[in-house]
């Protein structure tokens, strides 16, 4: 009798044991990188500054979710940046920086939702001014096995600064 009830037992935990680790696999557990998804909005921004020093038109191809609101949004801002910042415009970008601050990371159901702080500087090139400009995000990034995408950036209060060189 004693030997039925540990076999039993002994069933029941790897039955348990493994619907835990099915179910674990399929919500996503195991895939969990938060420094991936970090790293992902890091590229994502980094294509955003490129637009004001580079004339030609970033592609967000393998960063941002193909055909979702944001891949078109980030398709007609960028087009505006590279022509309100080109050559001759009057705003030519010298150099554009930036900084992002992680305020939180949460994972859930294959989606990362990520609140970052934004920090941009931008200097342009005929003017001793630099613009400072630090925005709240909060970013949802969709993953698909490996692979992940940003699919949504939402952007709050944002507080422009203007300096110049000299006075900072």
């Amino acid at each position: 009798m004693l030997k039925r009830l540990c076999i039993c037992l002994l069933c029941t935990a790897f039955v348990g044991t493994a619907g835990y680790f099915i179910y674990a696999d399929r919500s996503g557990l195991f895939l969990e990188d938060d420094e991936q998804a970090k790293a992902l909005i890091d590229e994502y921004v980094t294509s955003v500054i490129k637009n004001y020093t580079d004339d030609s038109k970033q592609s967000f191809r393998g960063i941002v979710k193909q055909g979702c609101d944001l891949w078109y949004l980030n398709d007609y801002k960028s087009s505006n940046i590279v022509k309100s910042h080109s050559e001759g415009t009057g705003l030519e970008v010298d150099t554009a920086d930036y900084s992002i601050d992680y305020n939180s990371v949460t994972y859930r159901n294959k989606k990362y939702t990520i609140d970052a702080t934004v920090t941009k500087i931008i200097r342009y090139r005929n003017t001793p001014e630099t613009d400072t400009t630090v925005s709240r995000h909060i970013f949802t990034i969709e993953q698909d096995g490996y692979e992940m995408y940003i699919v949504d950036d939402e952007k709050y209060d944002e507080f422009i600064s203007t300096e110049t060189r000299d006075n900072p």
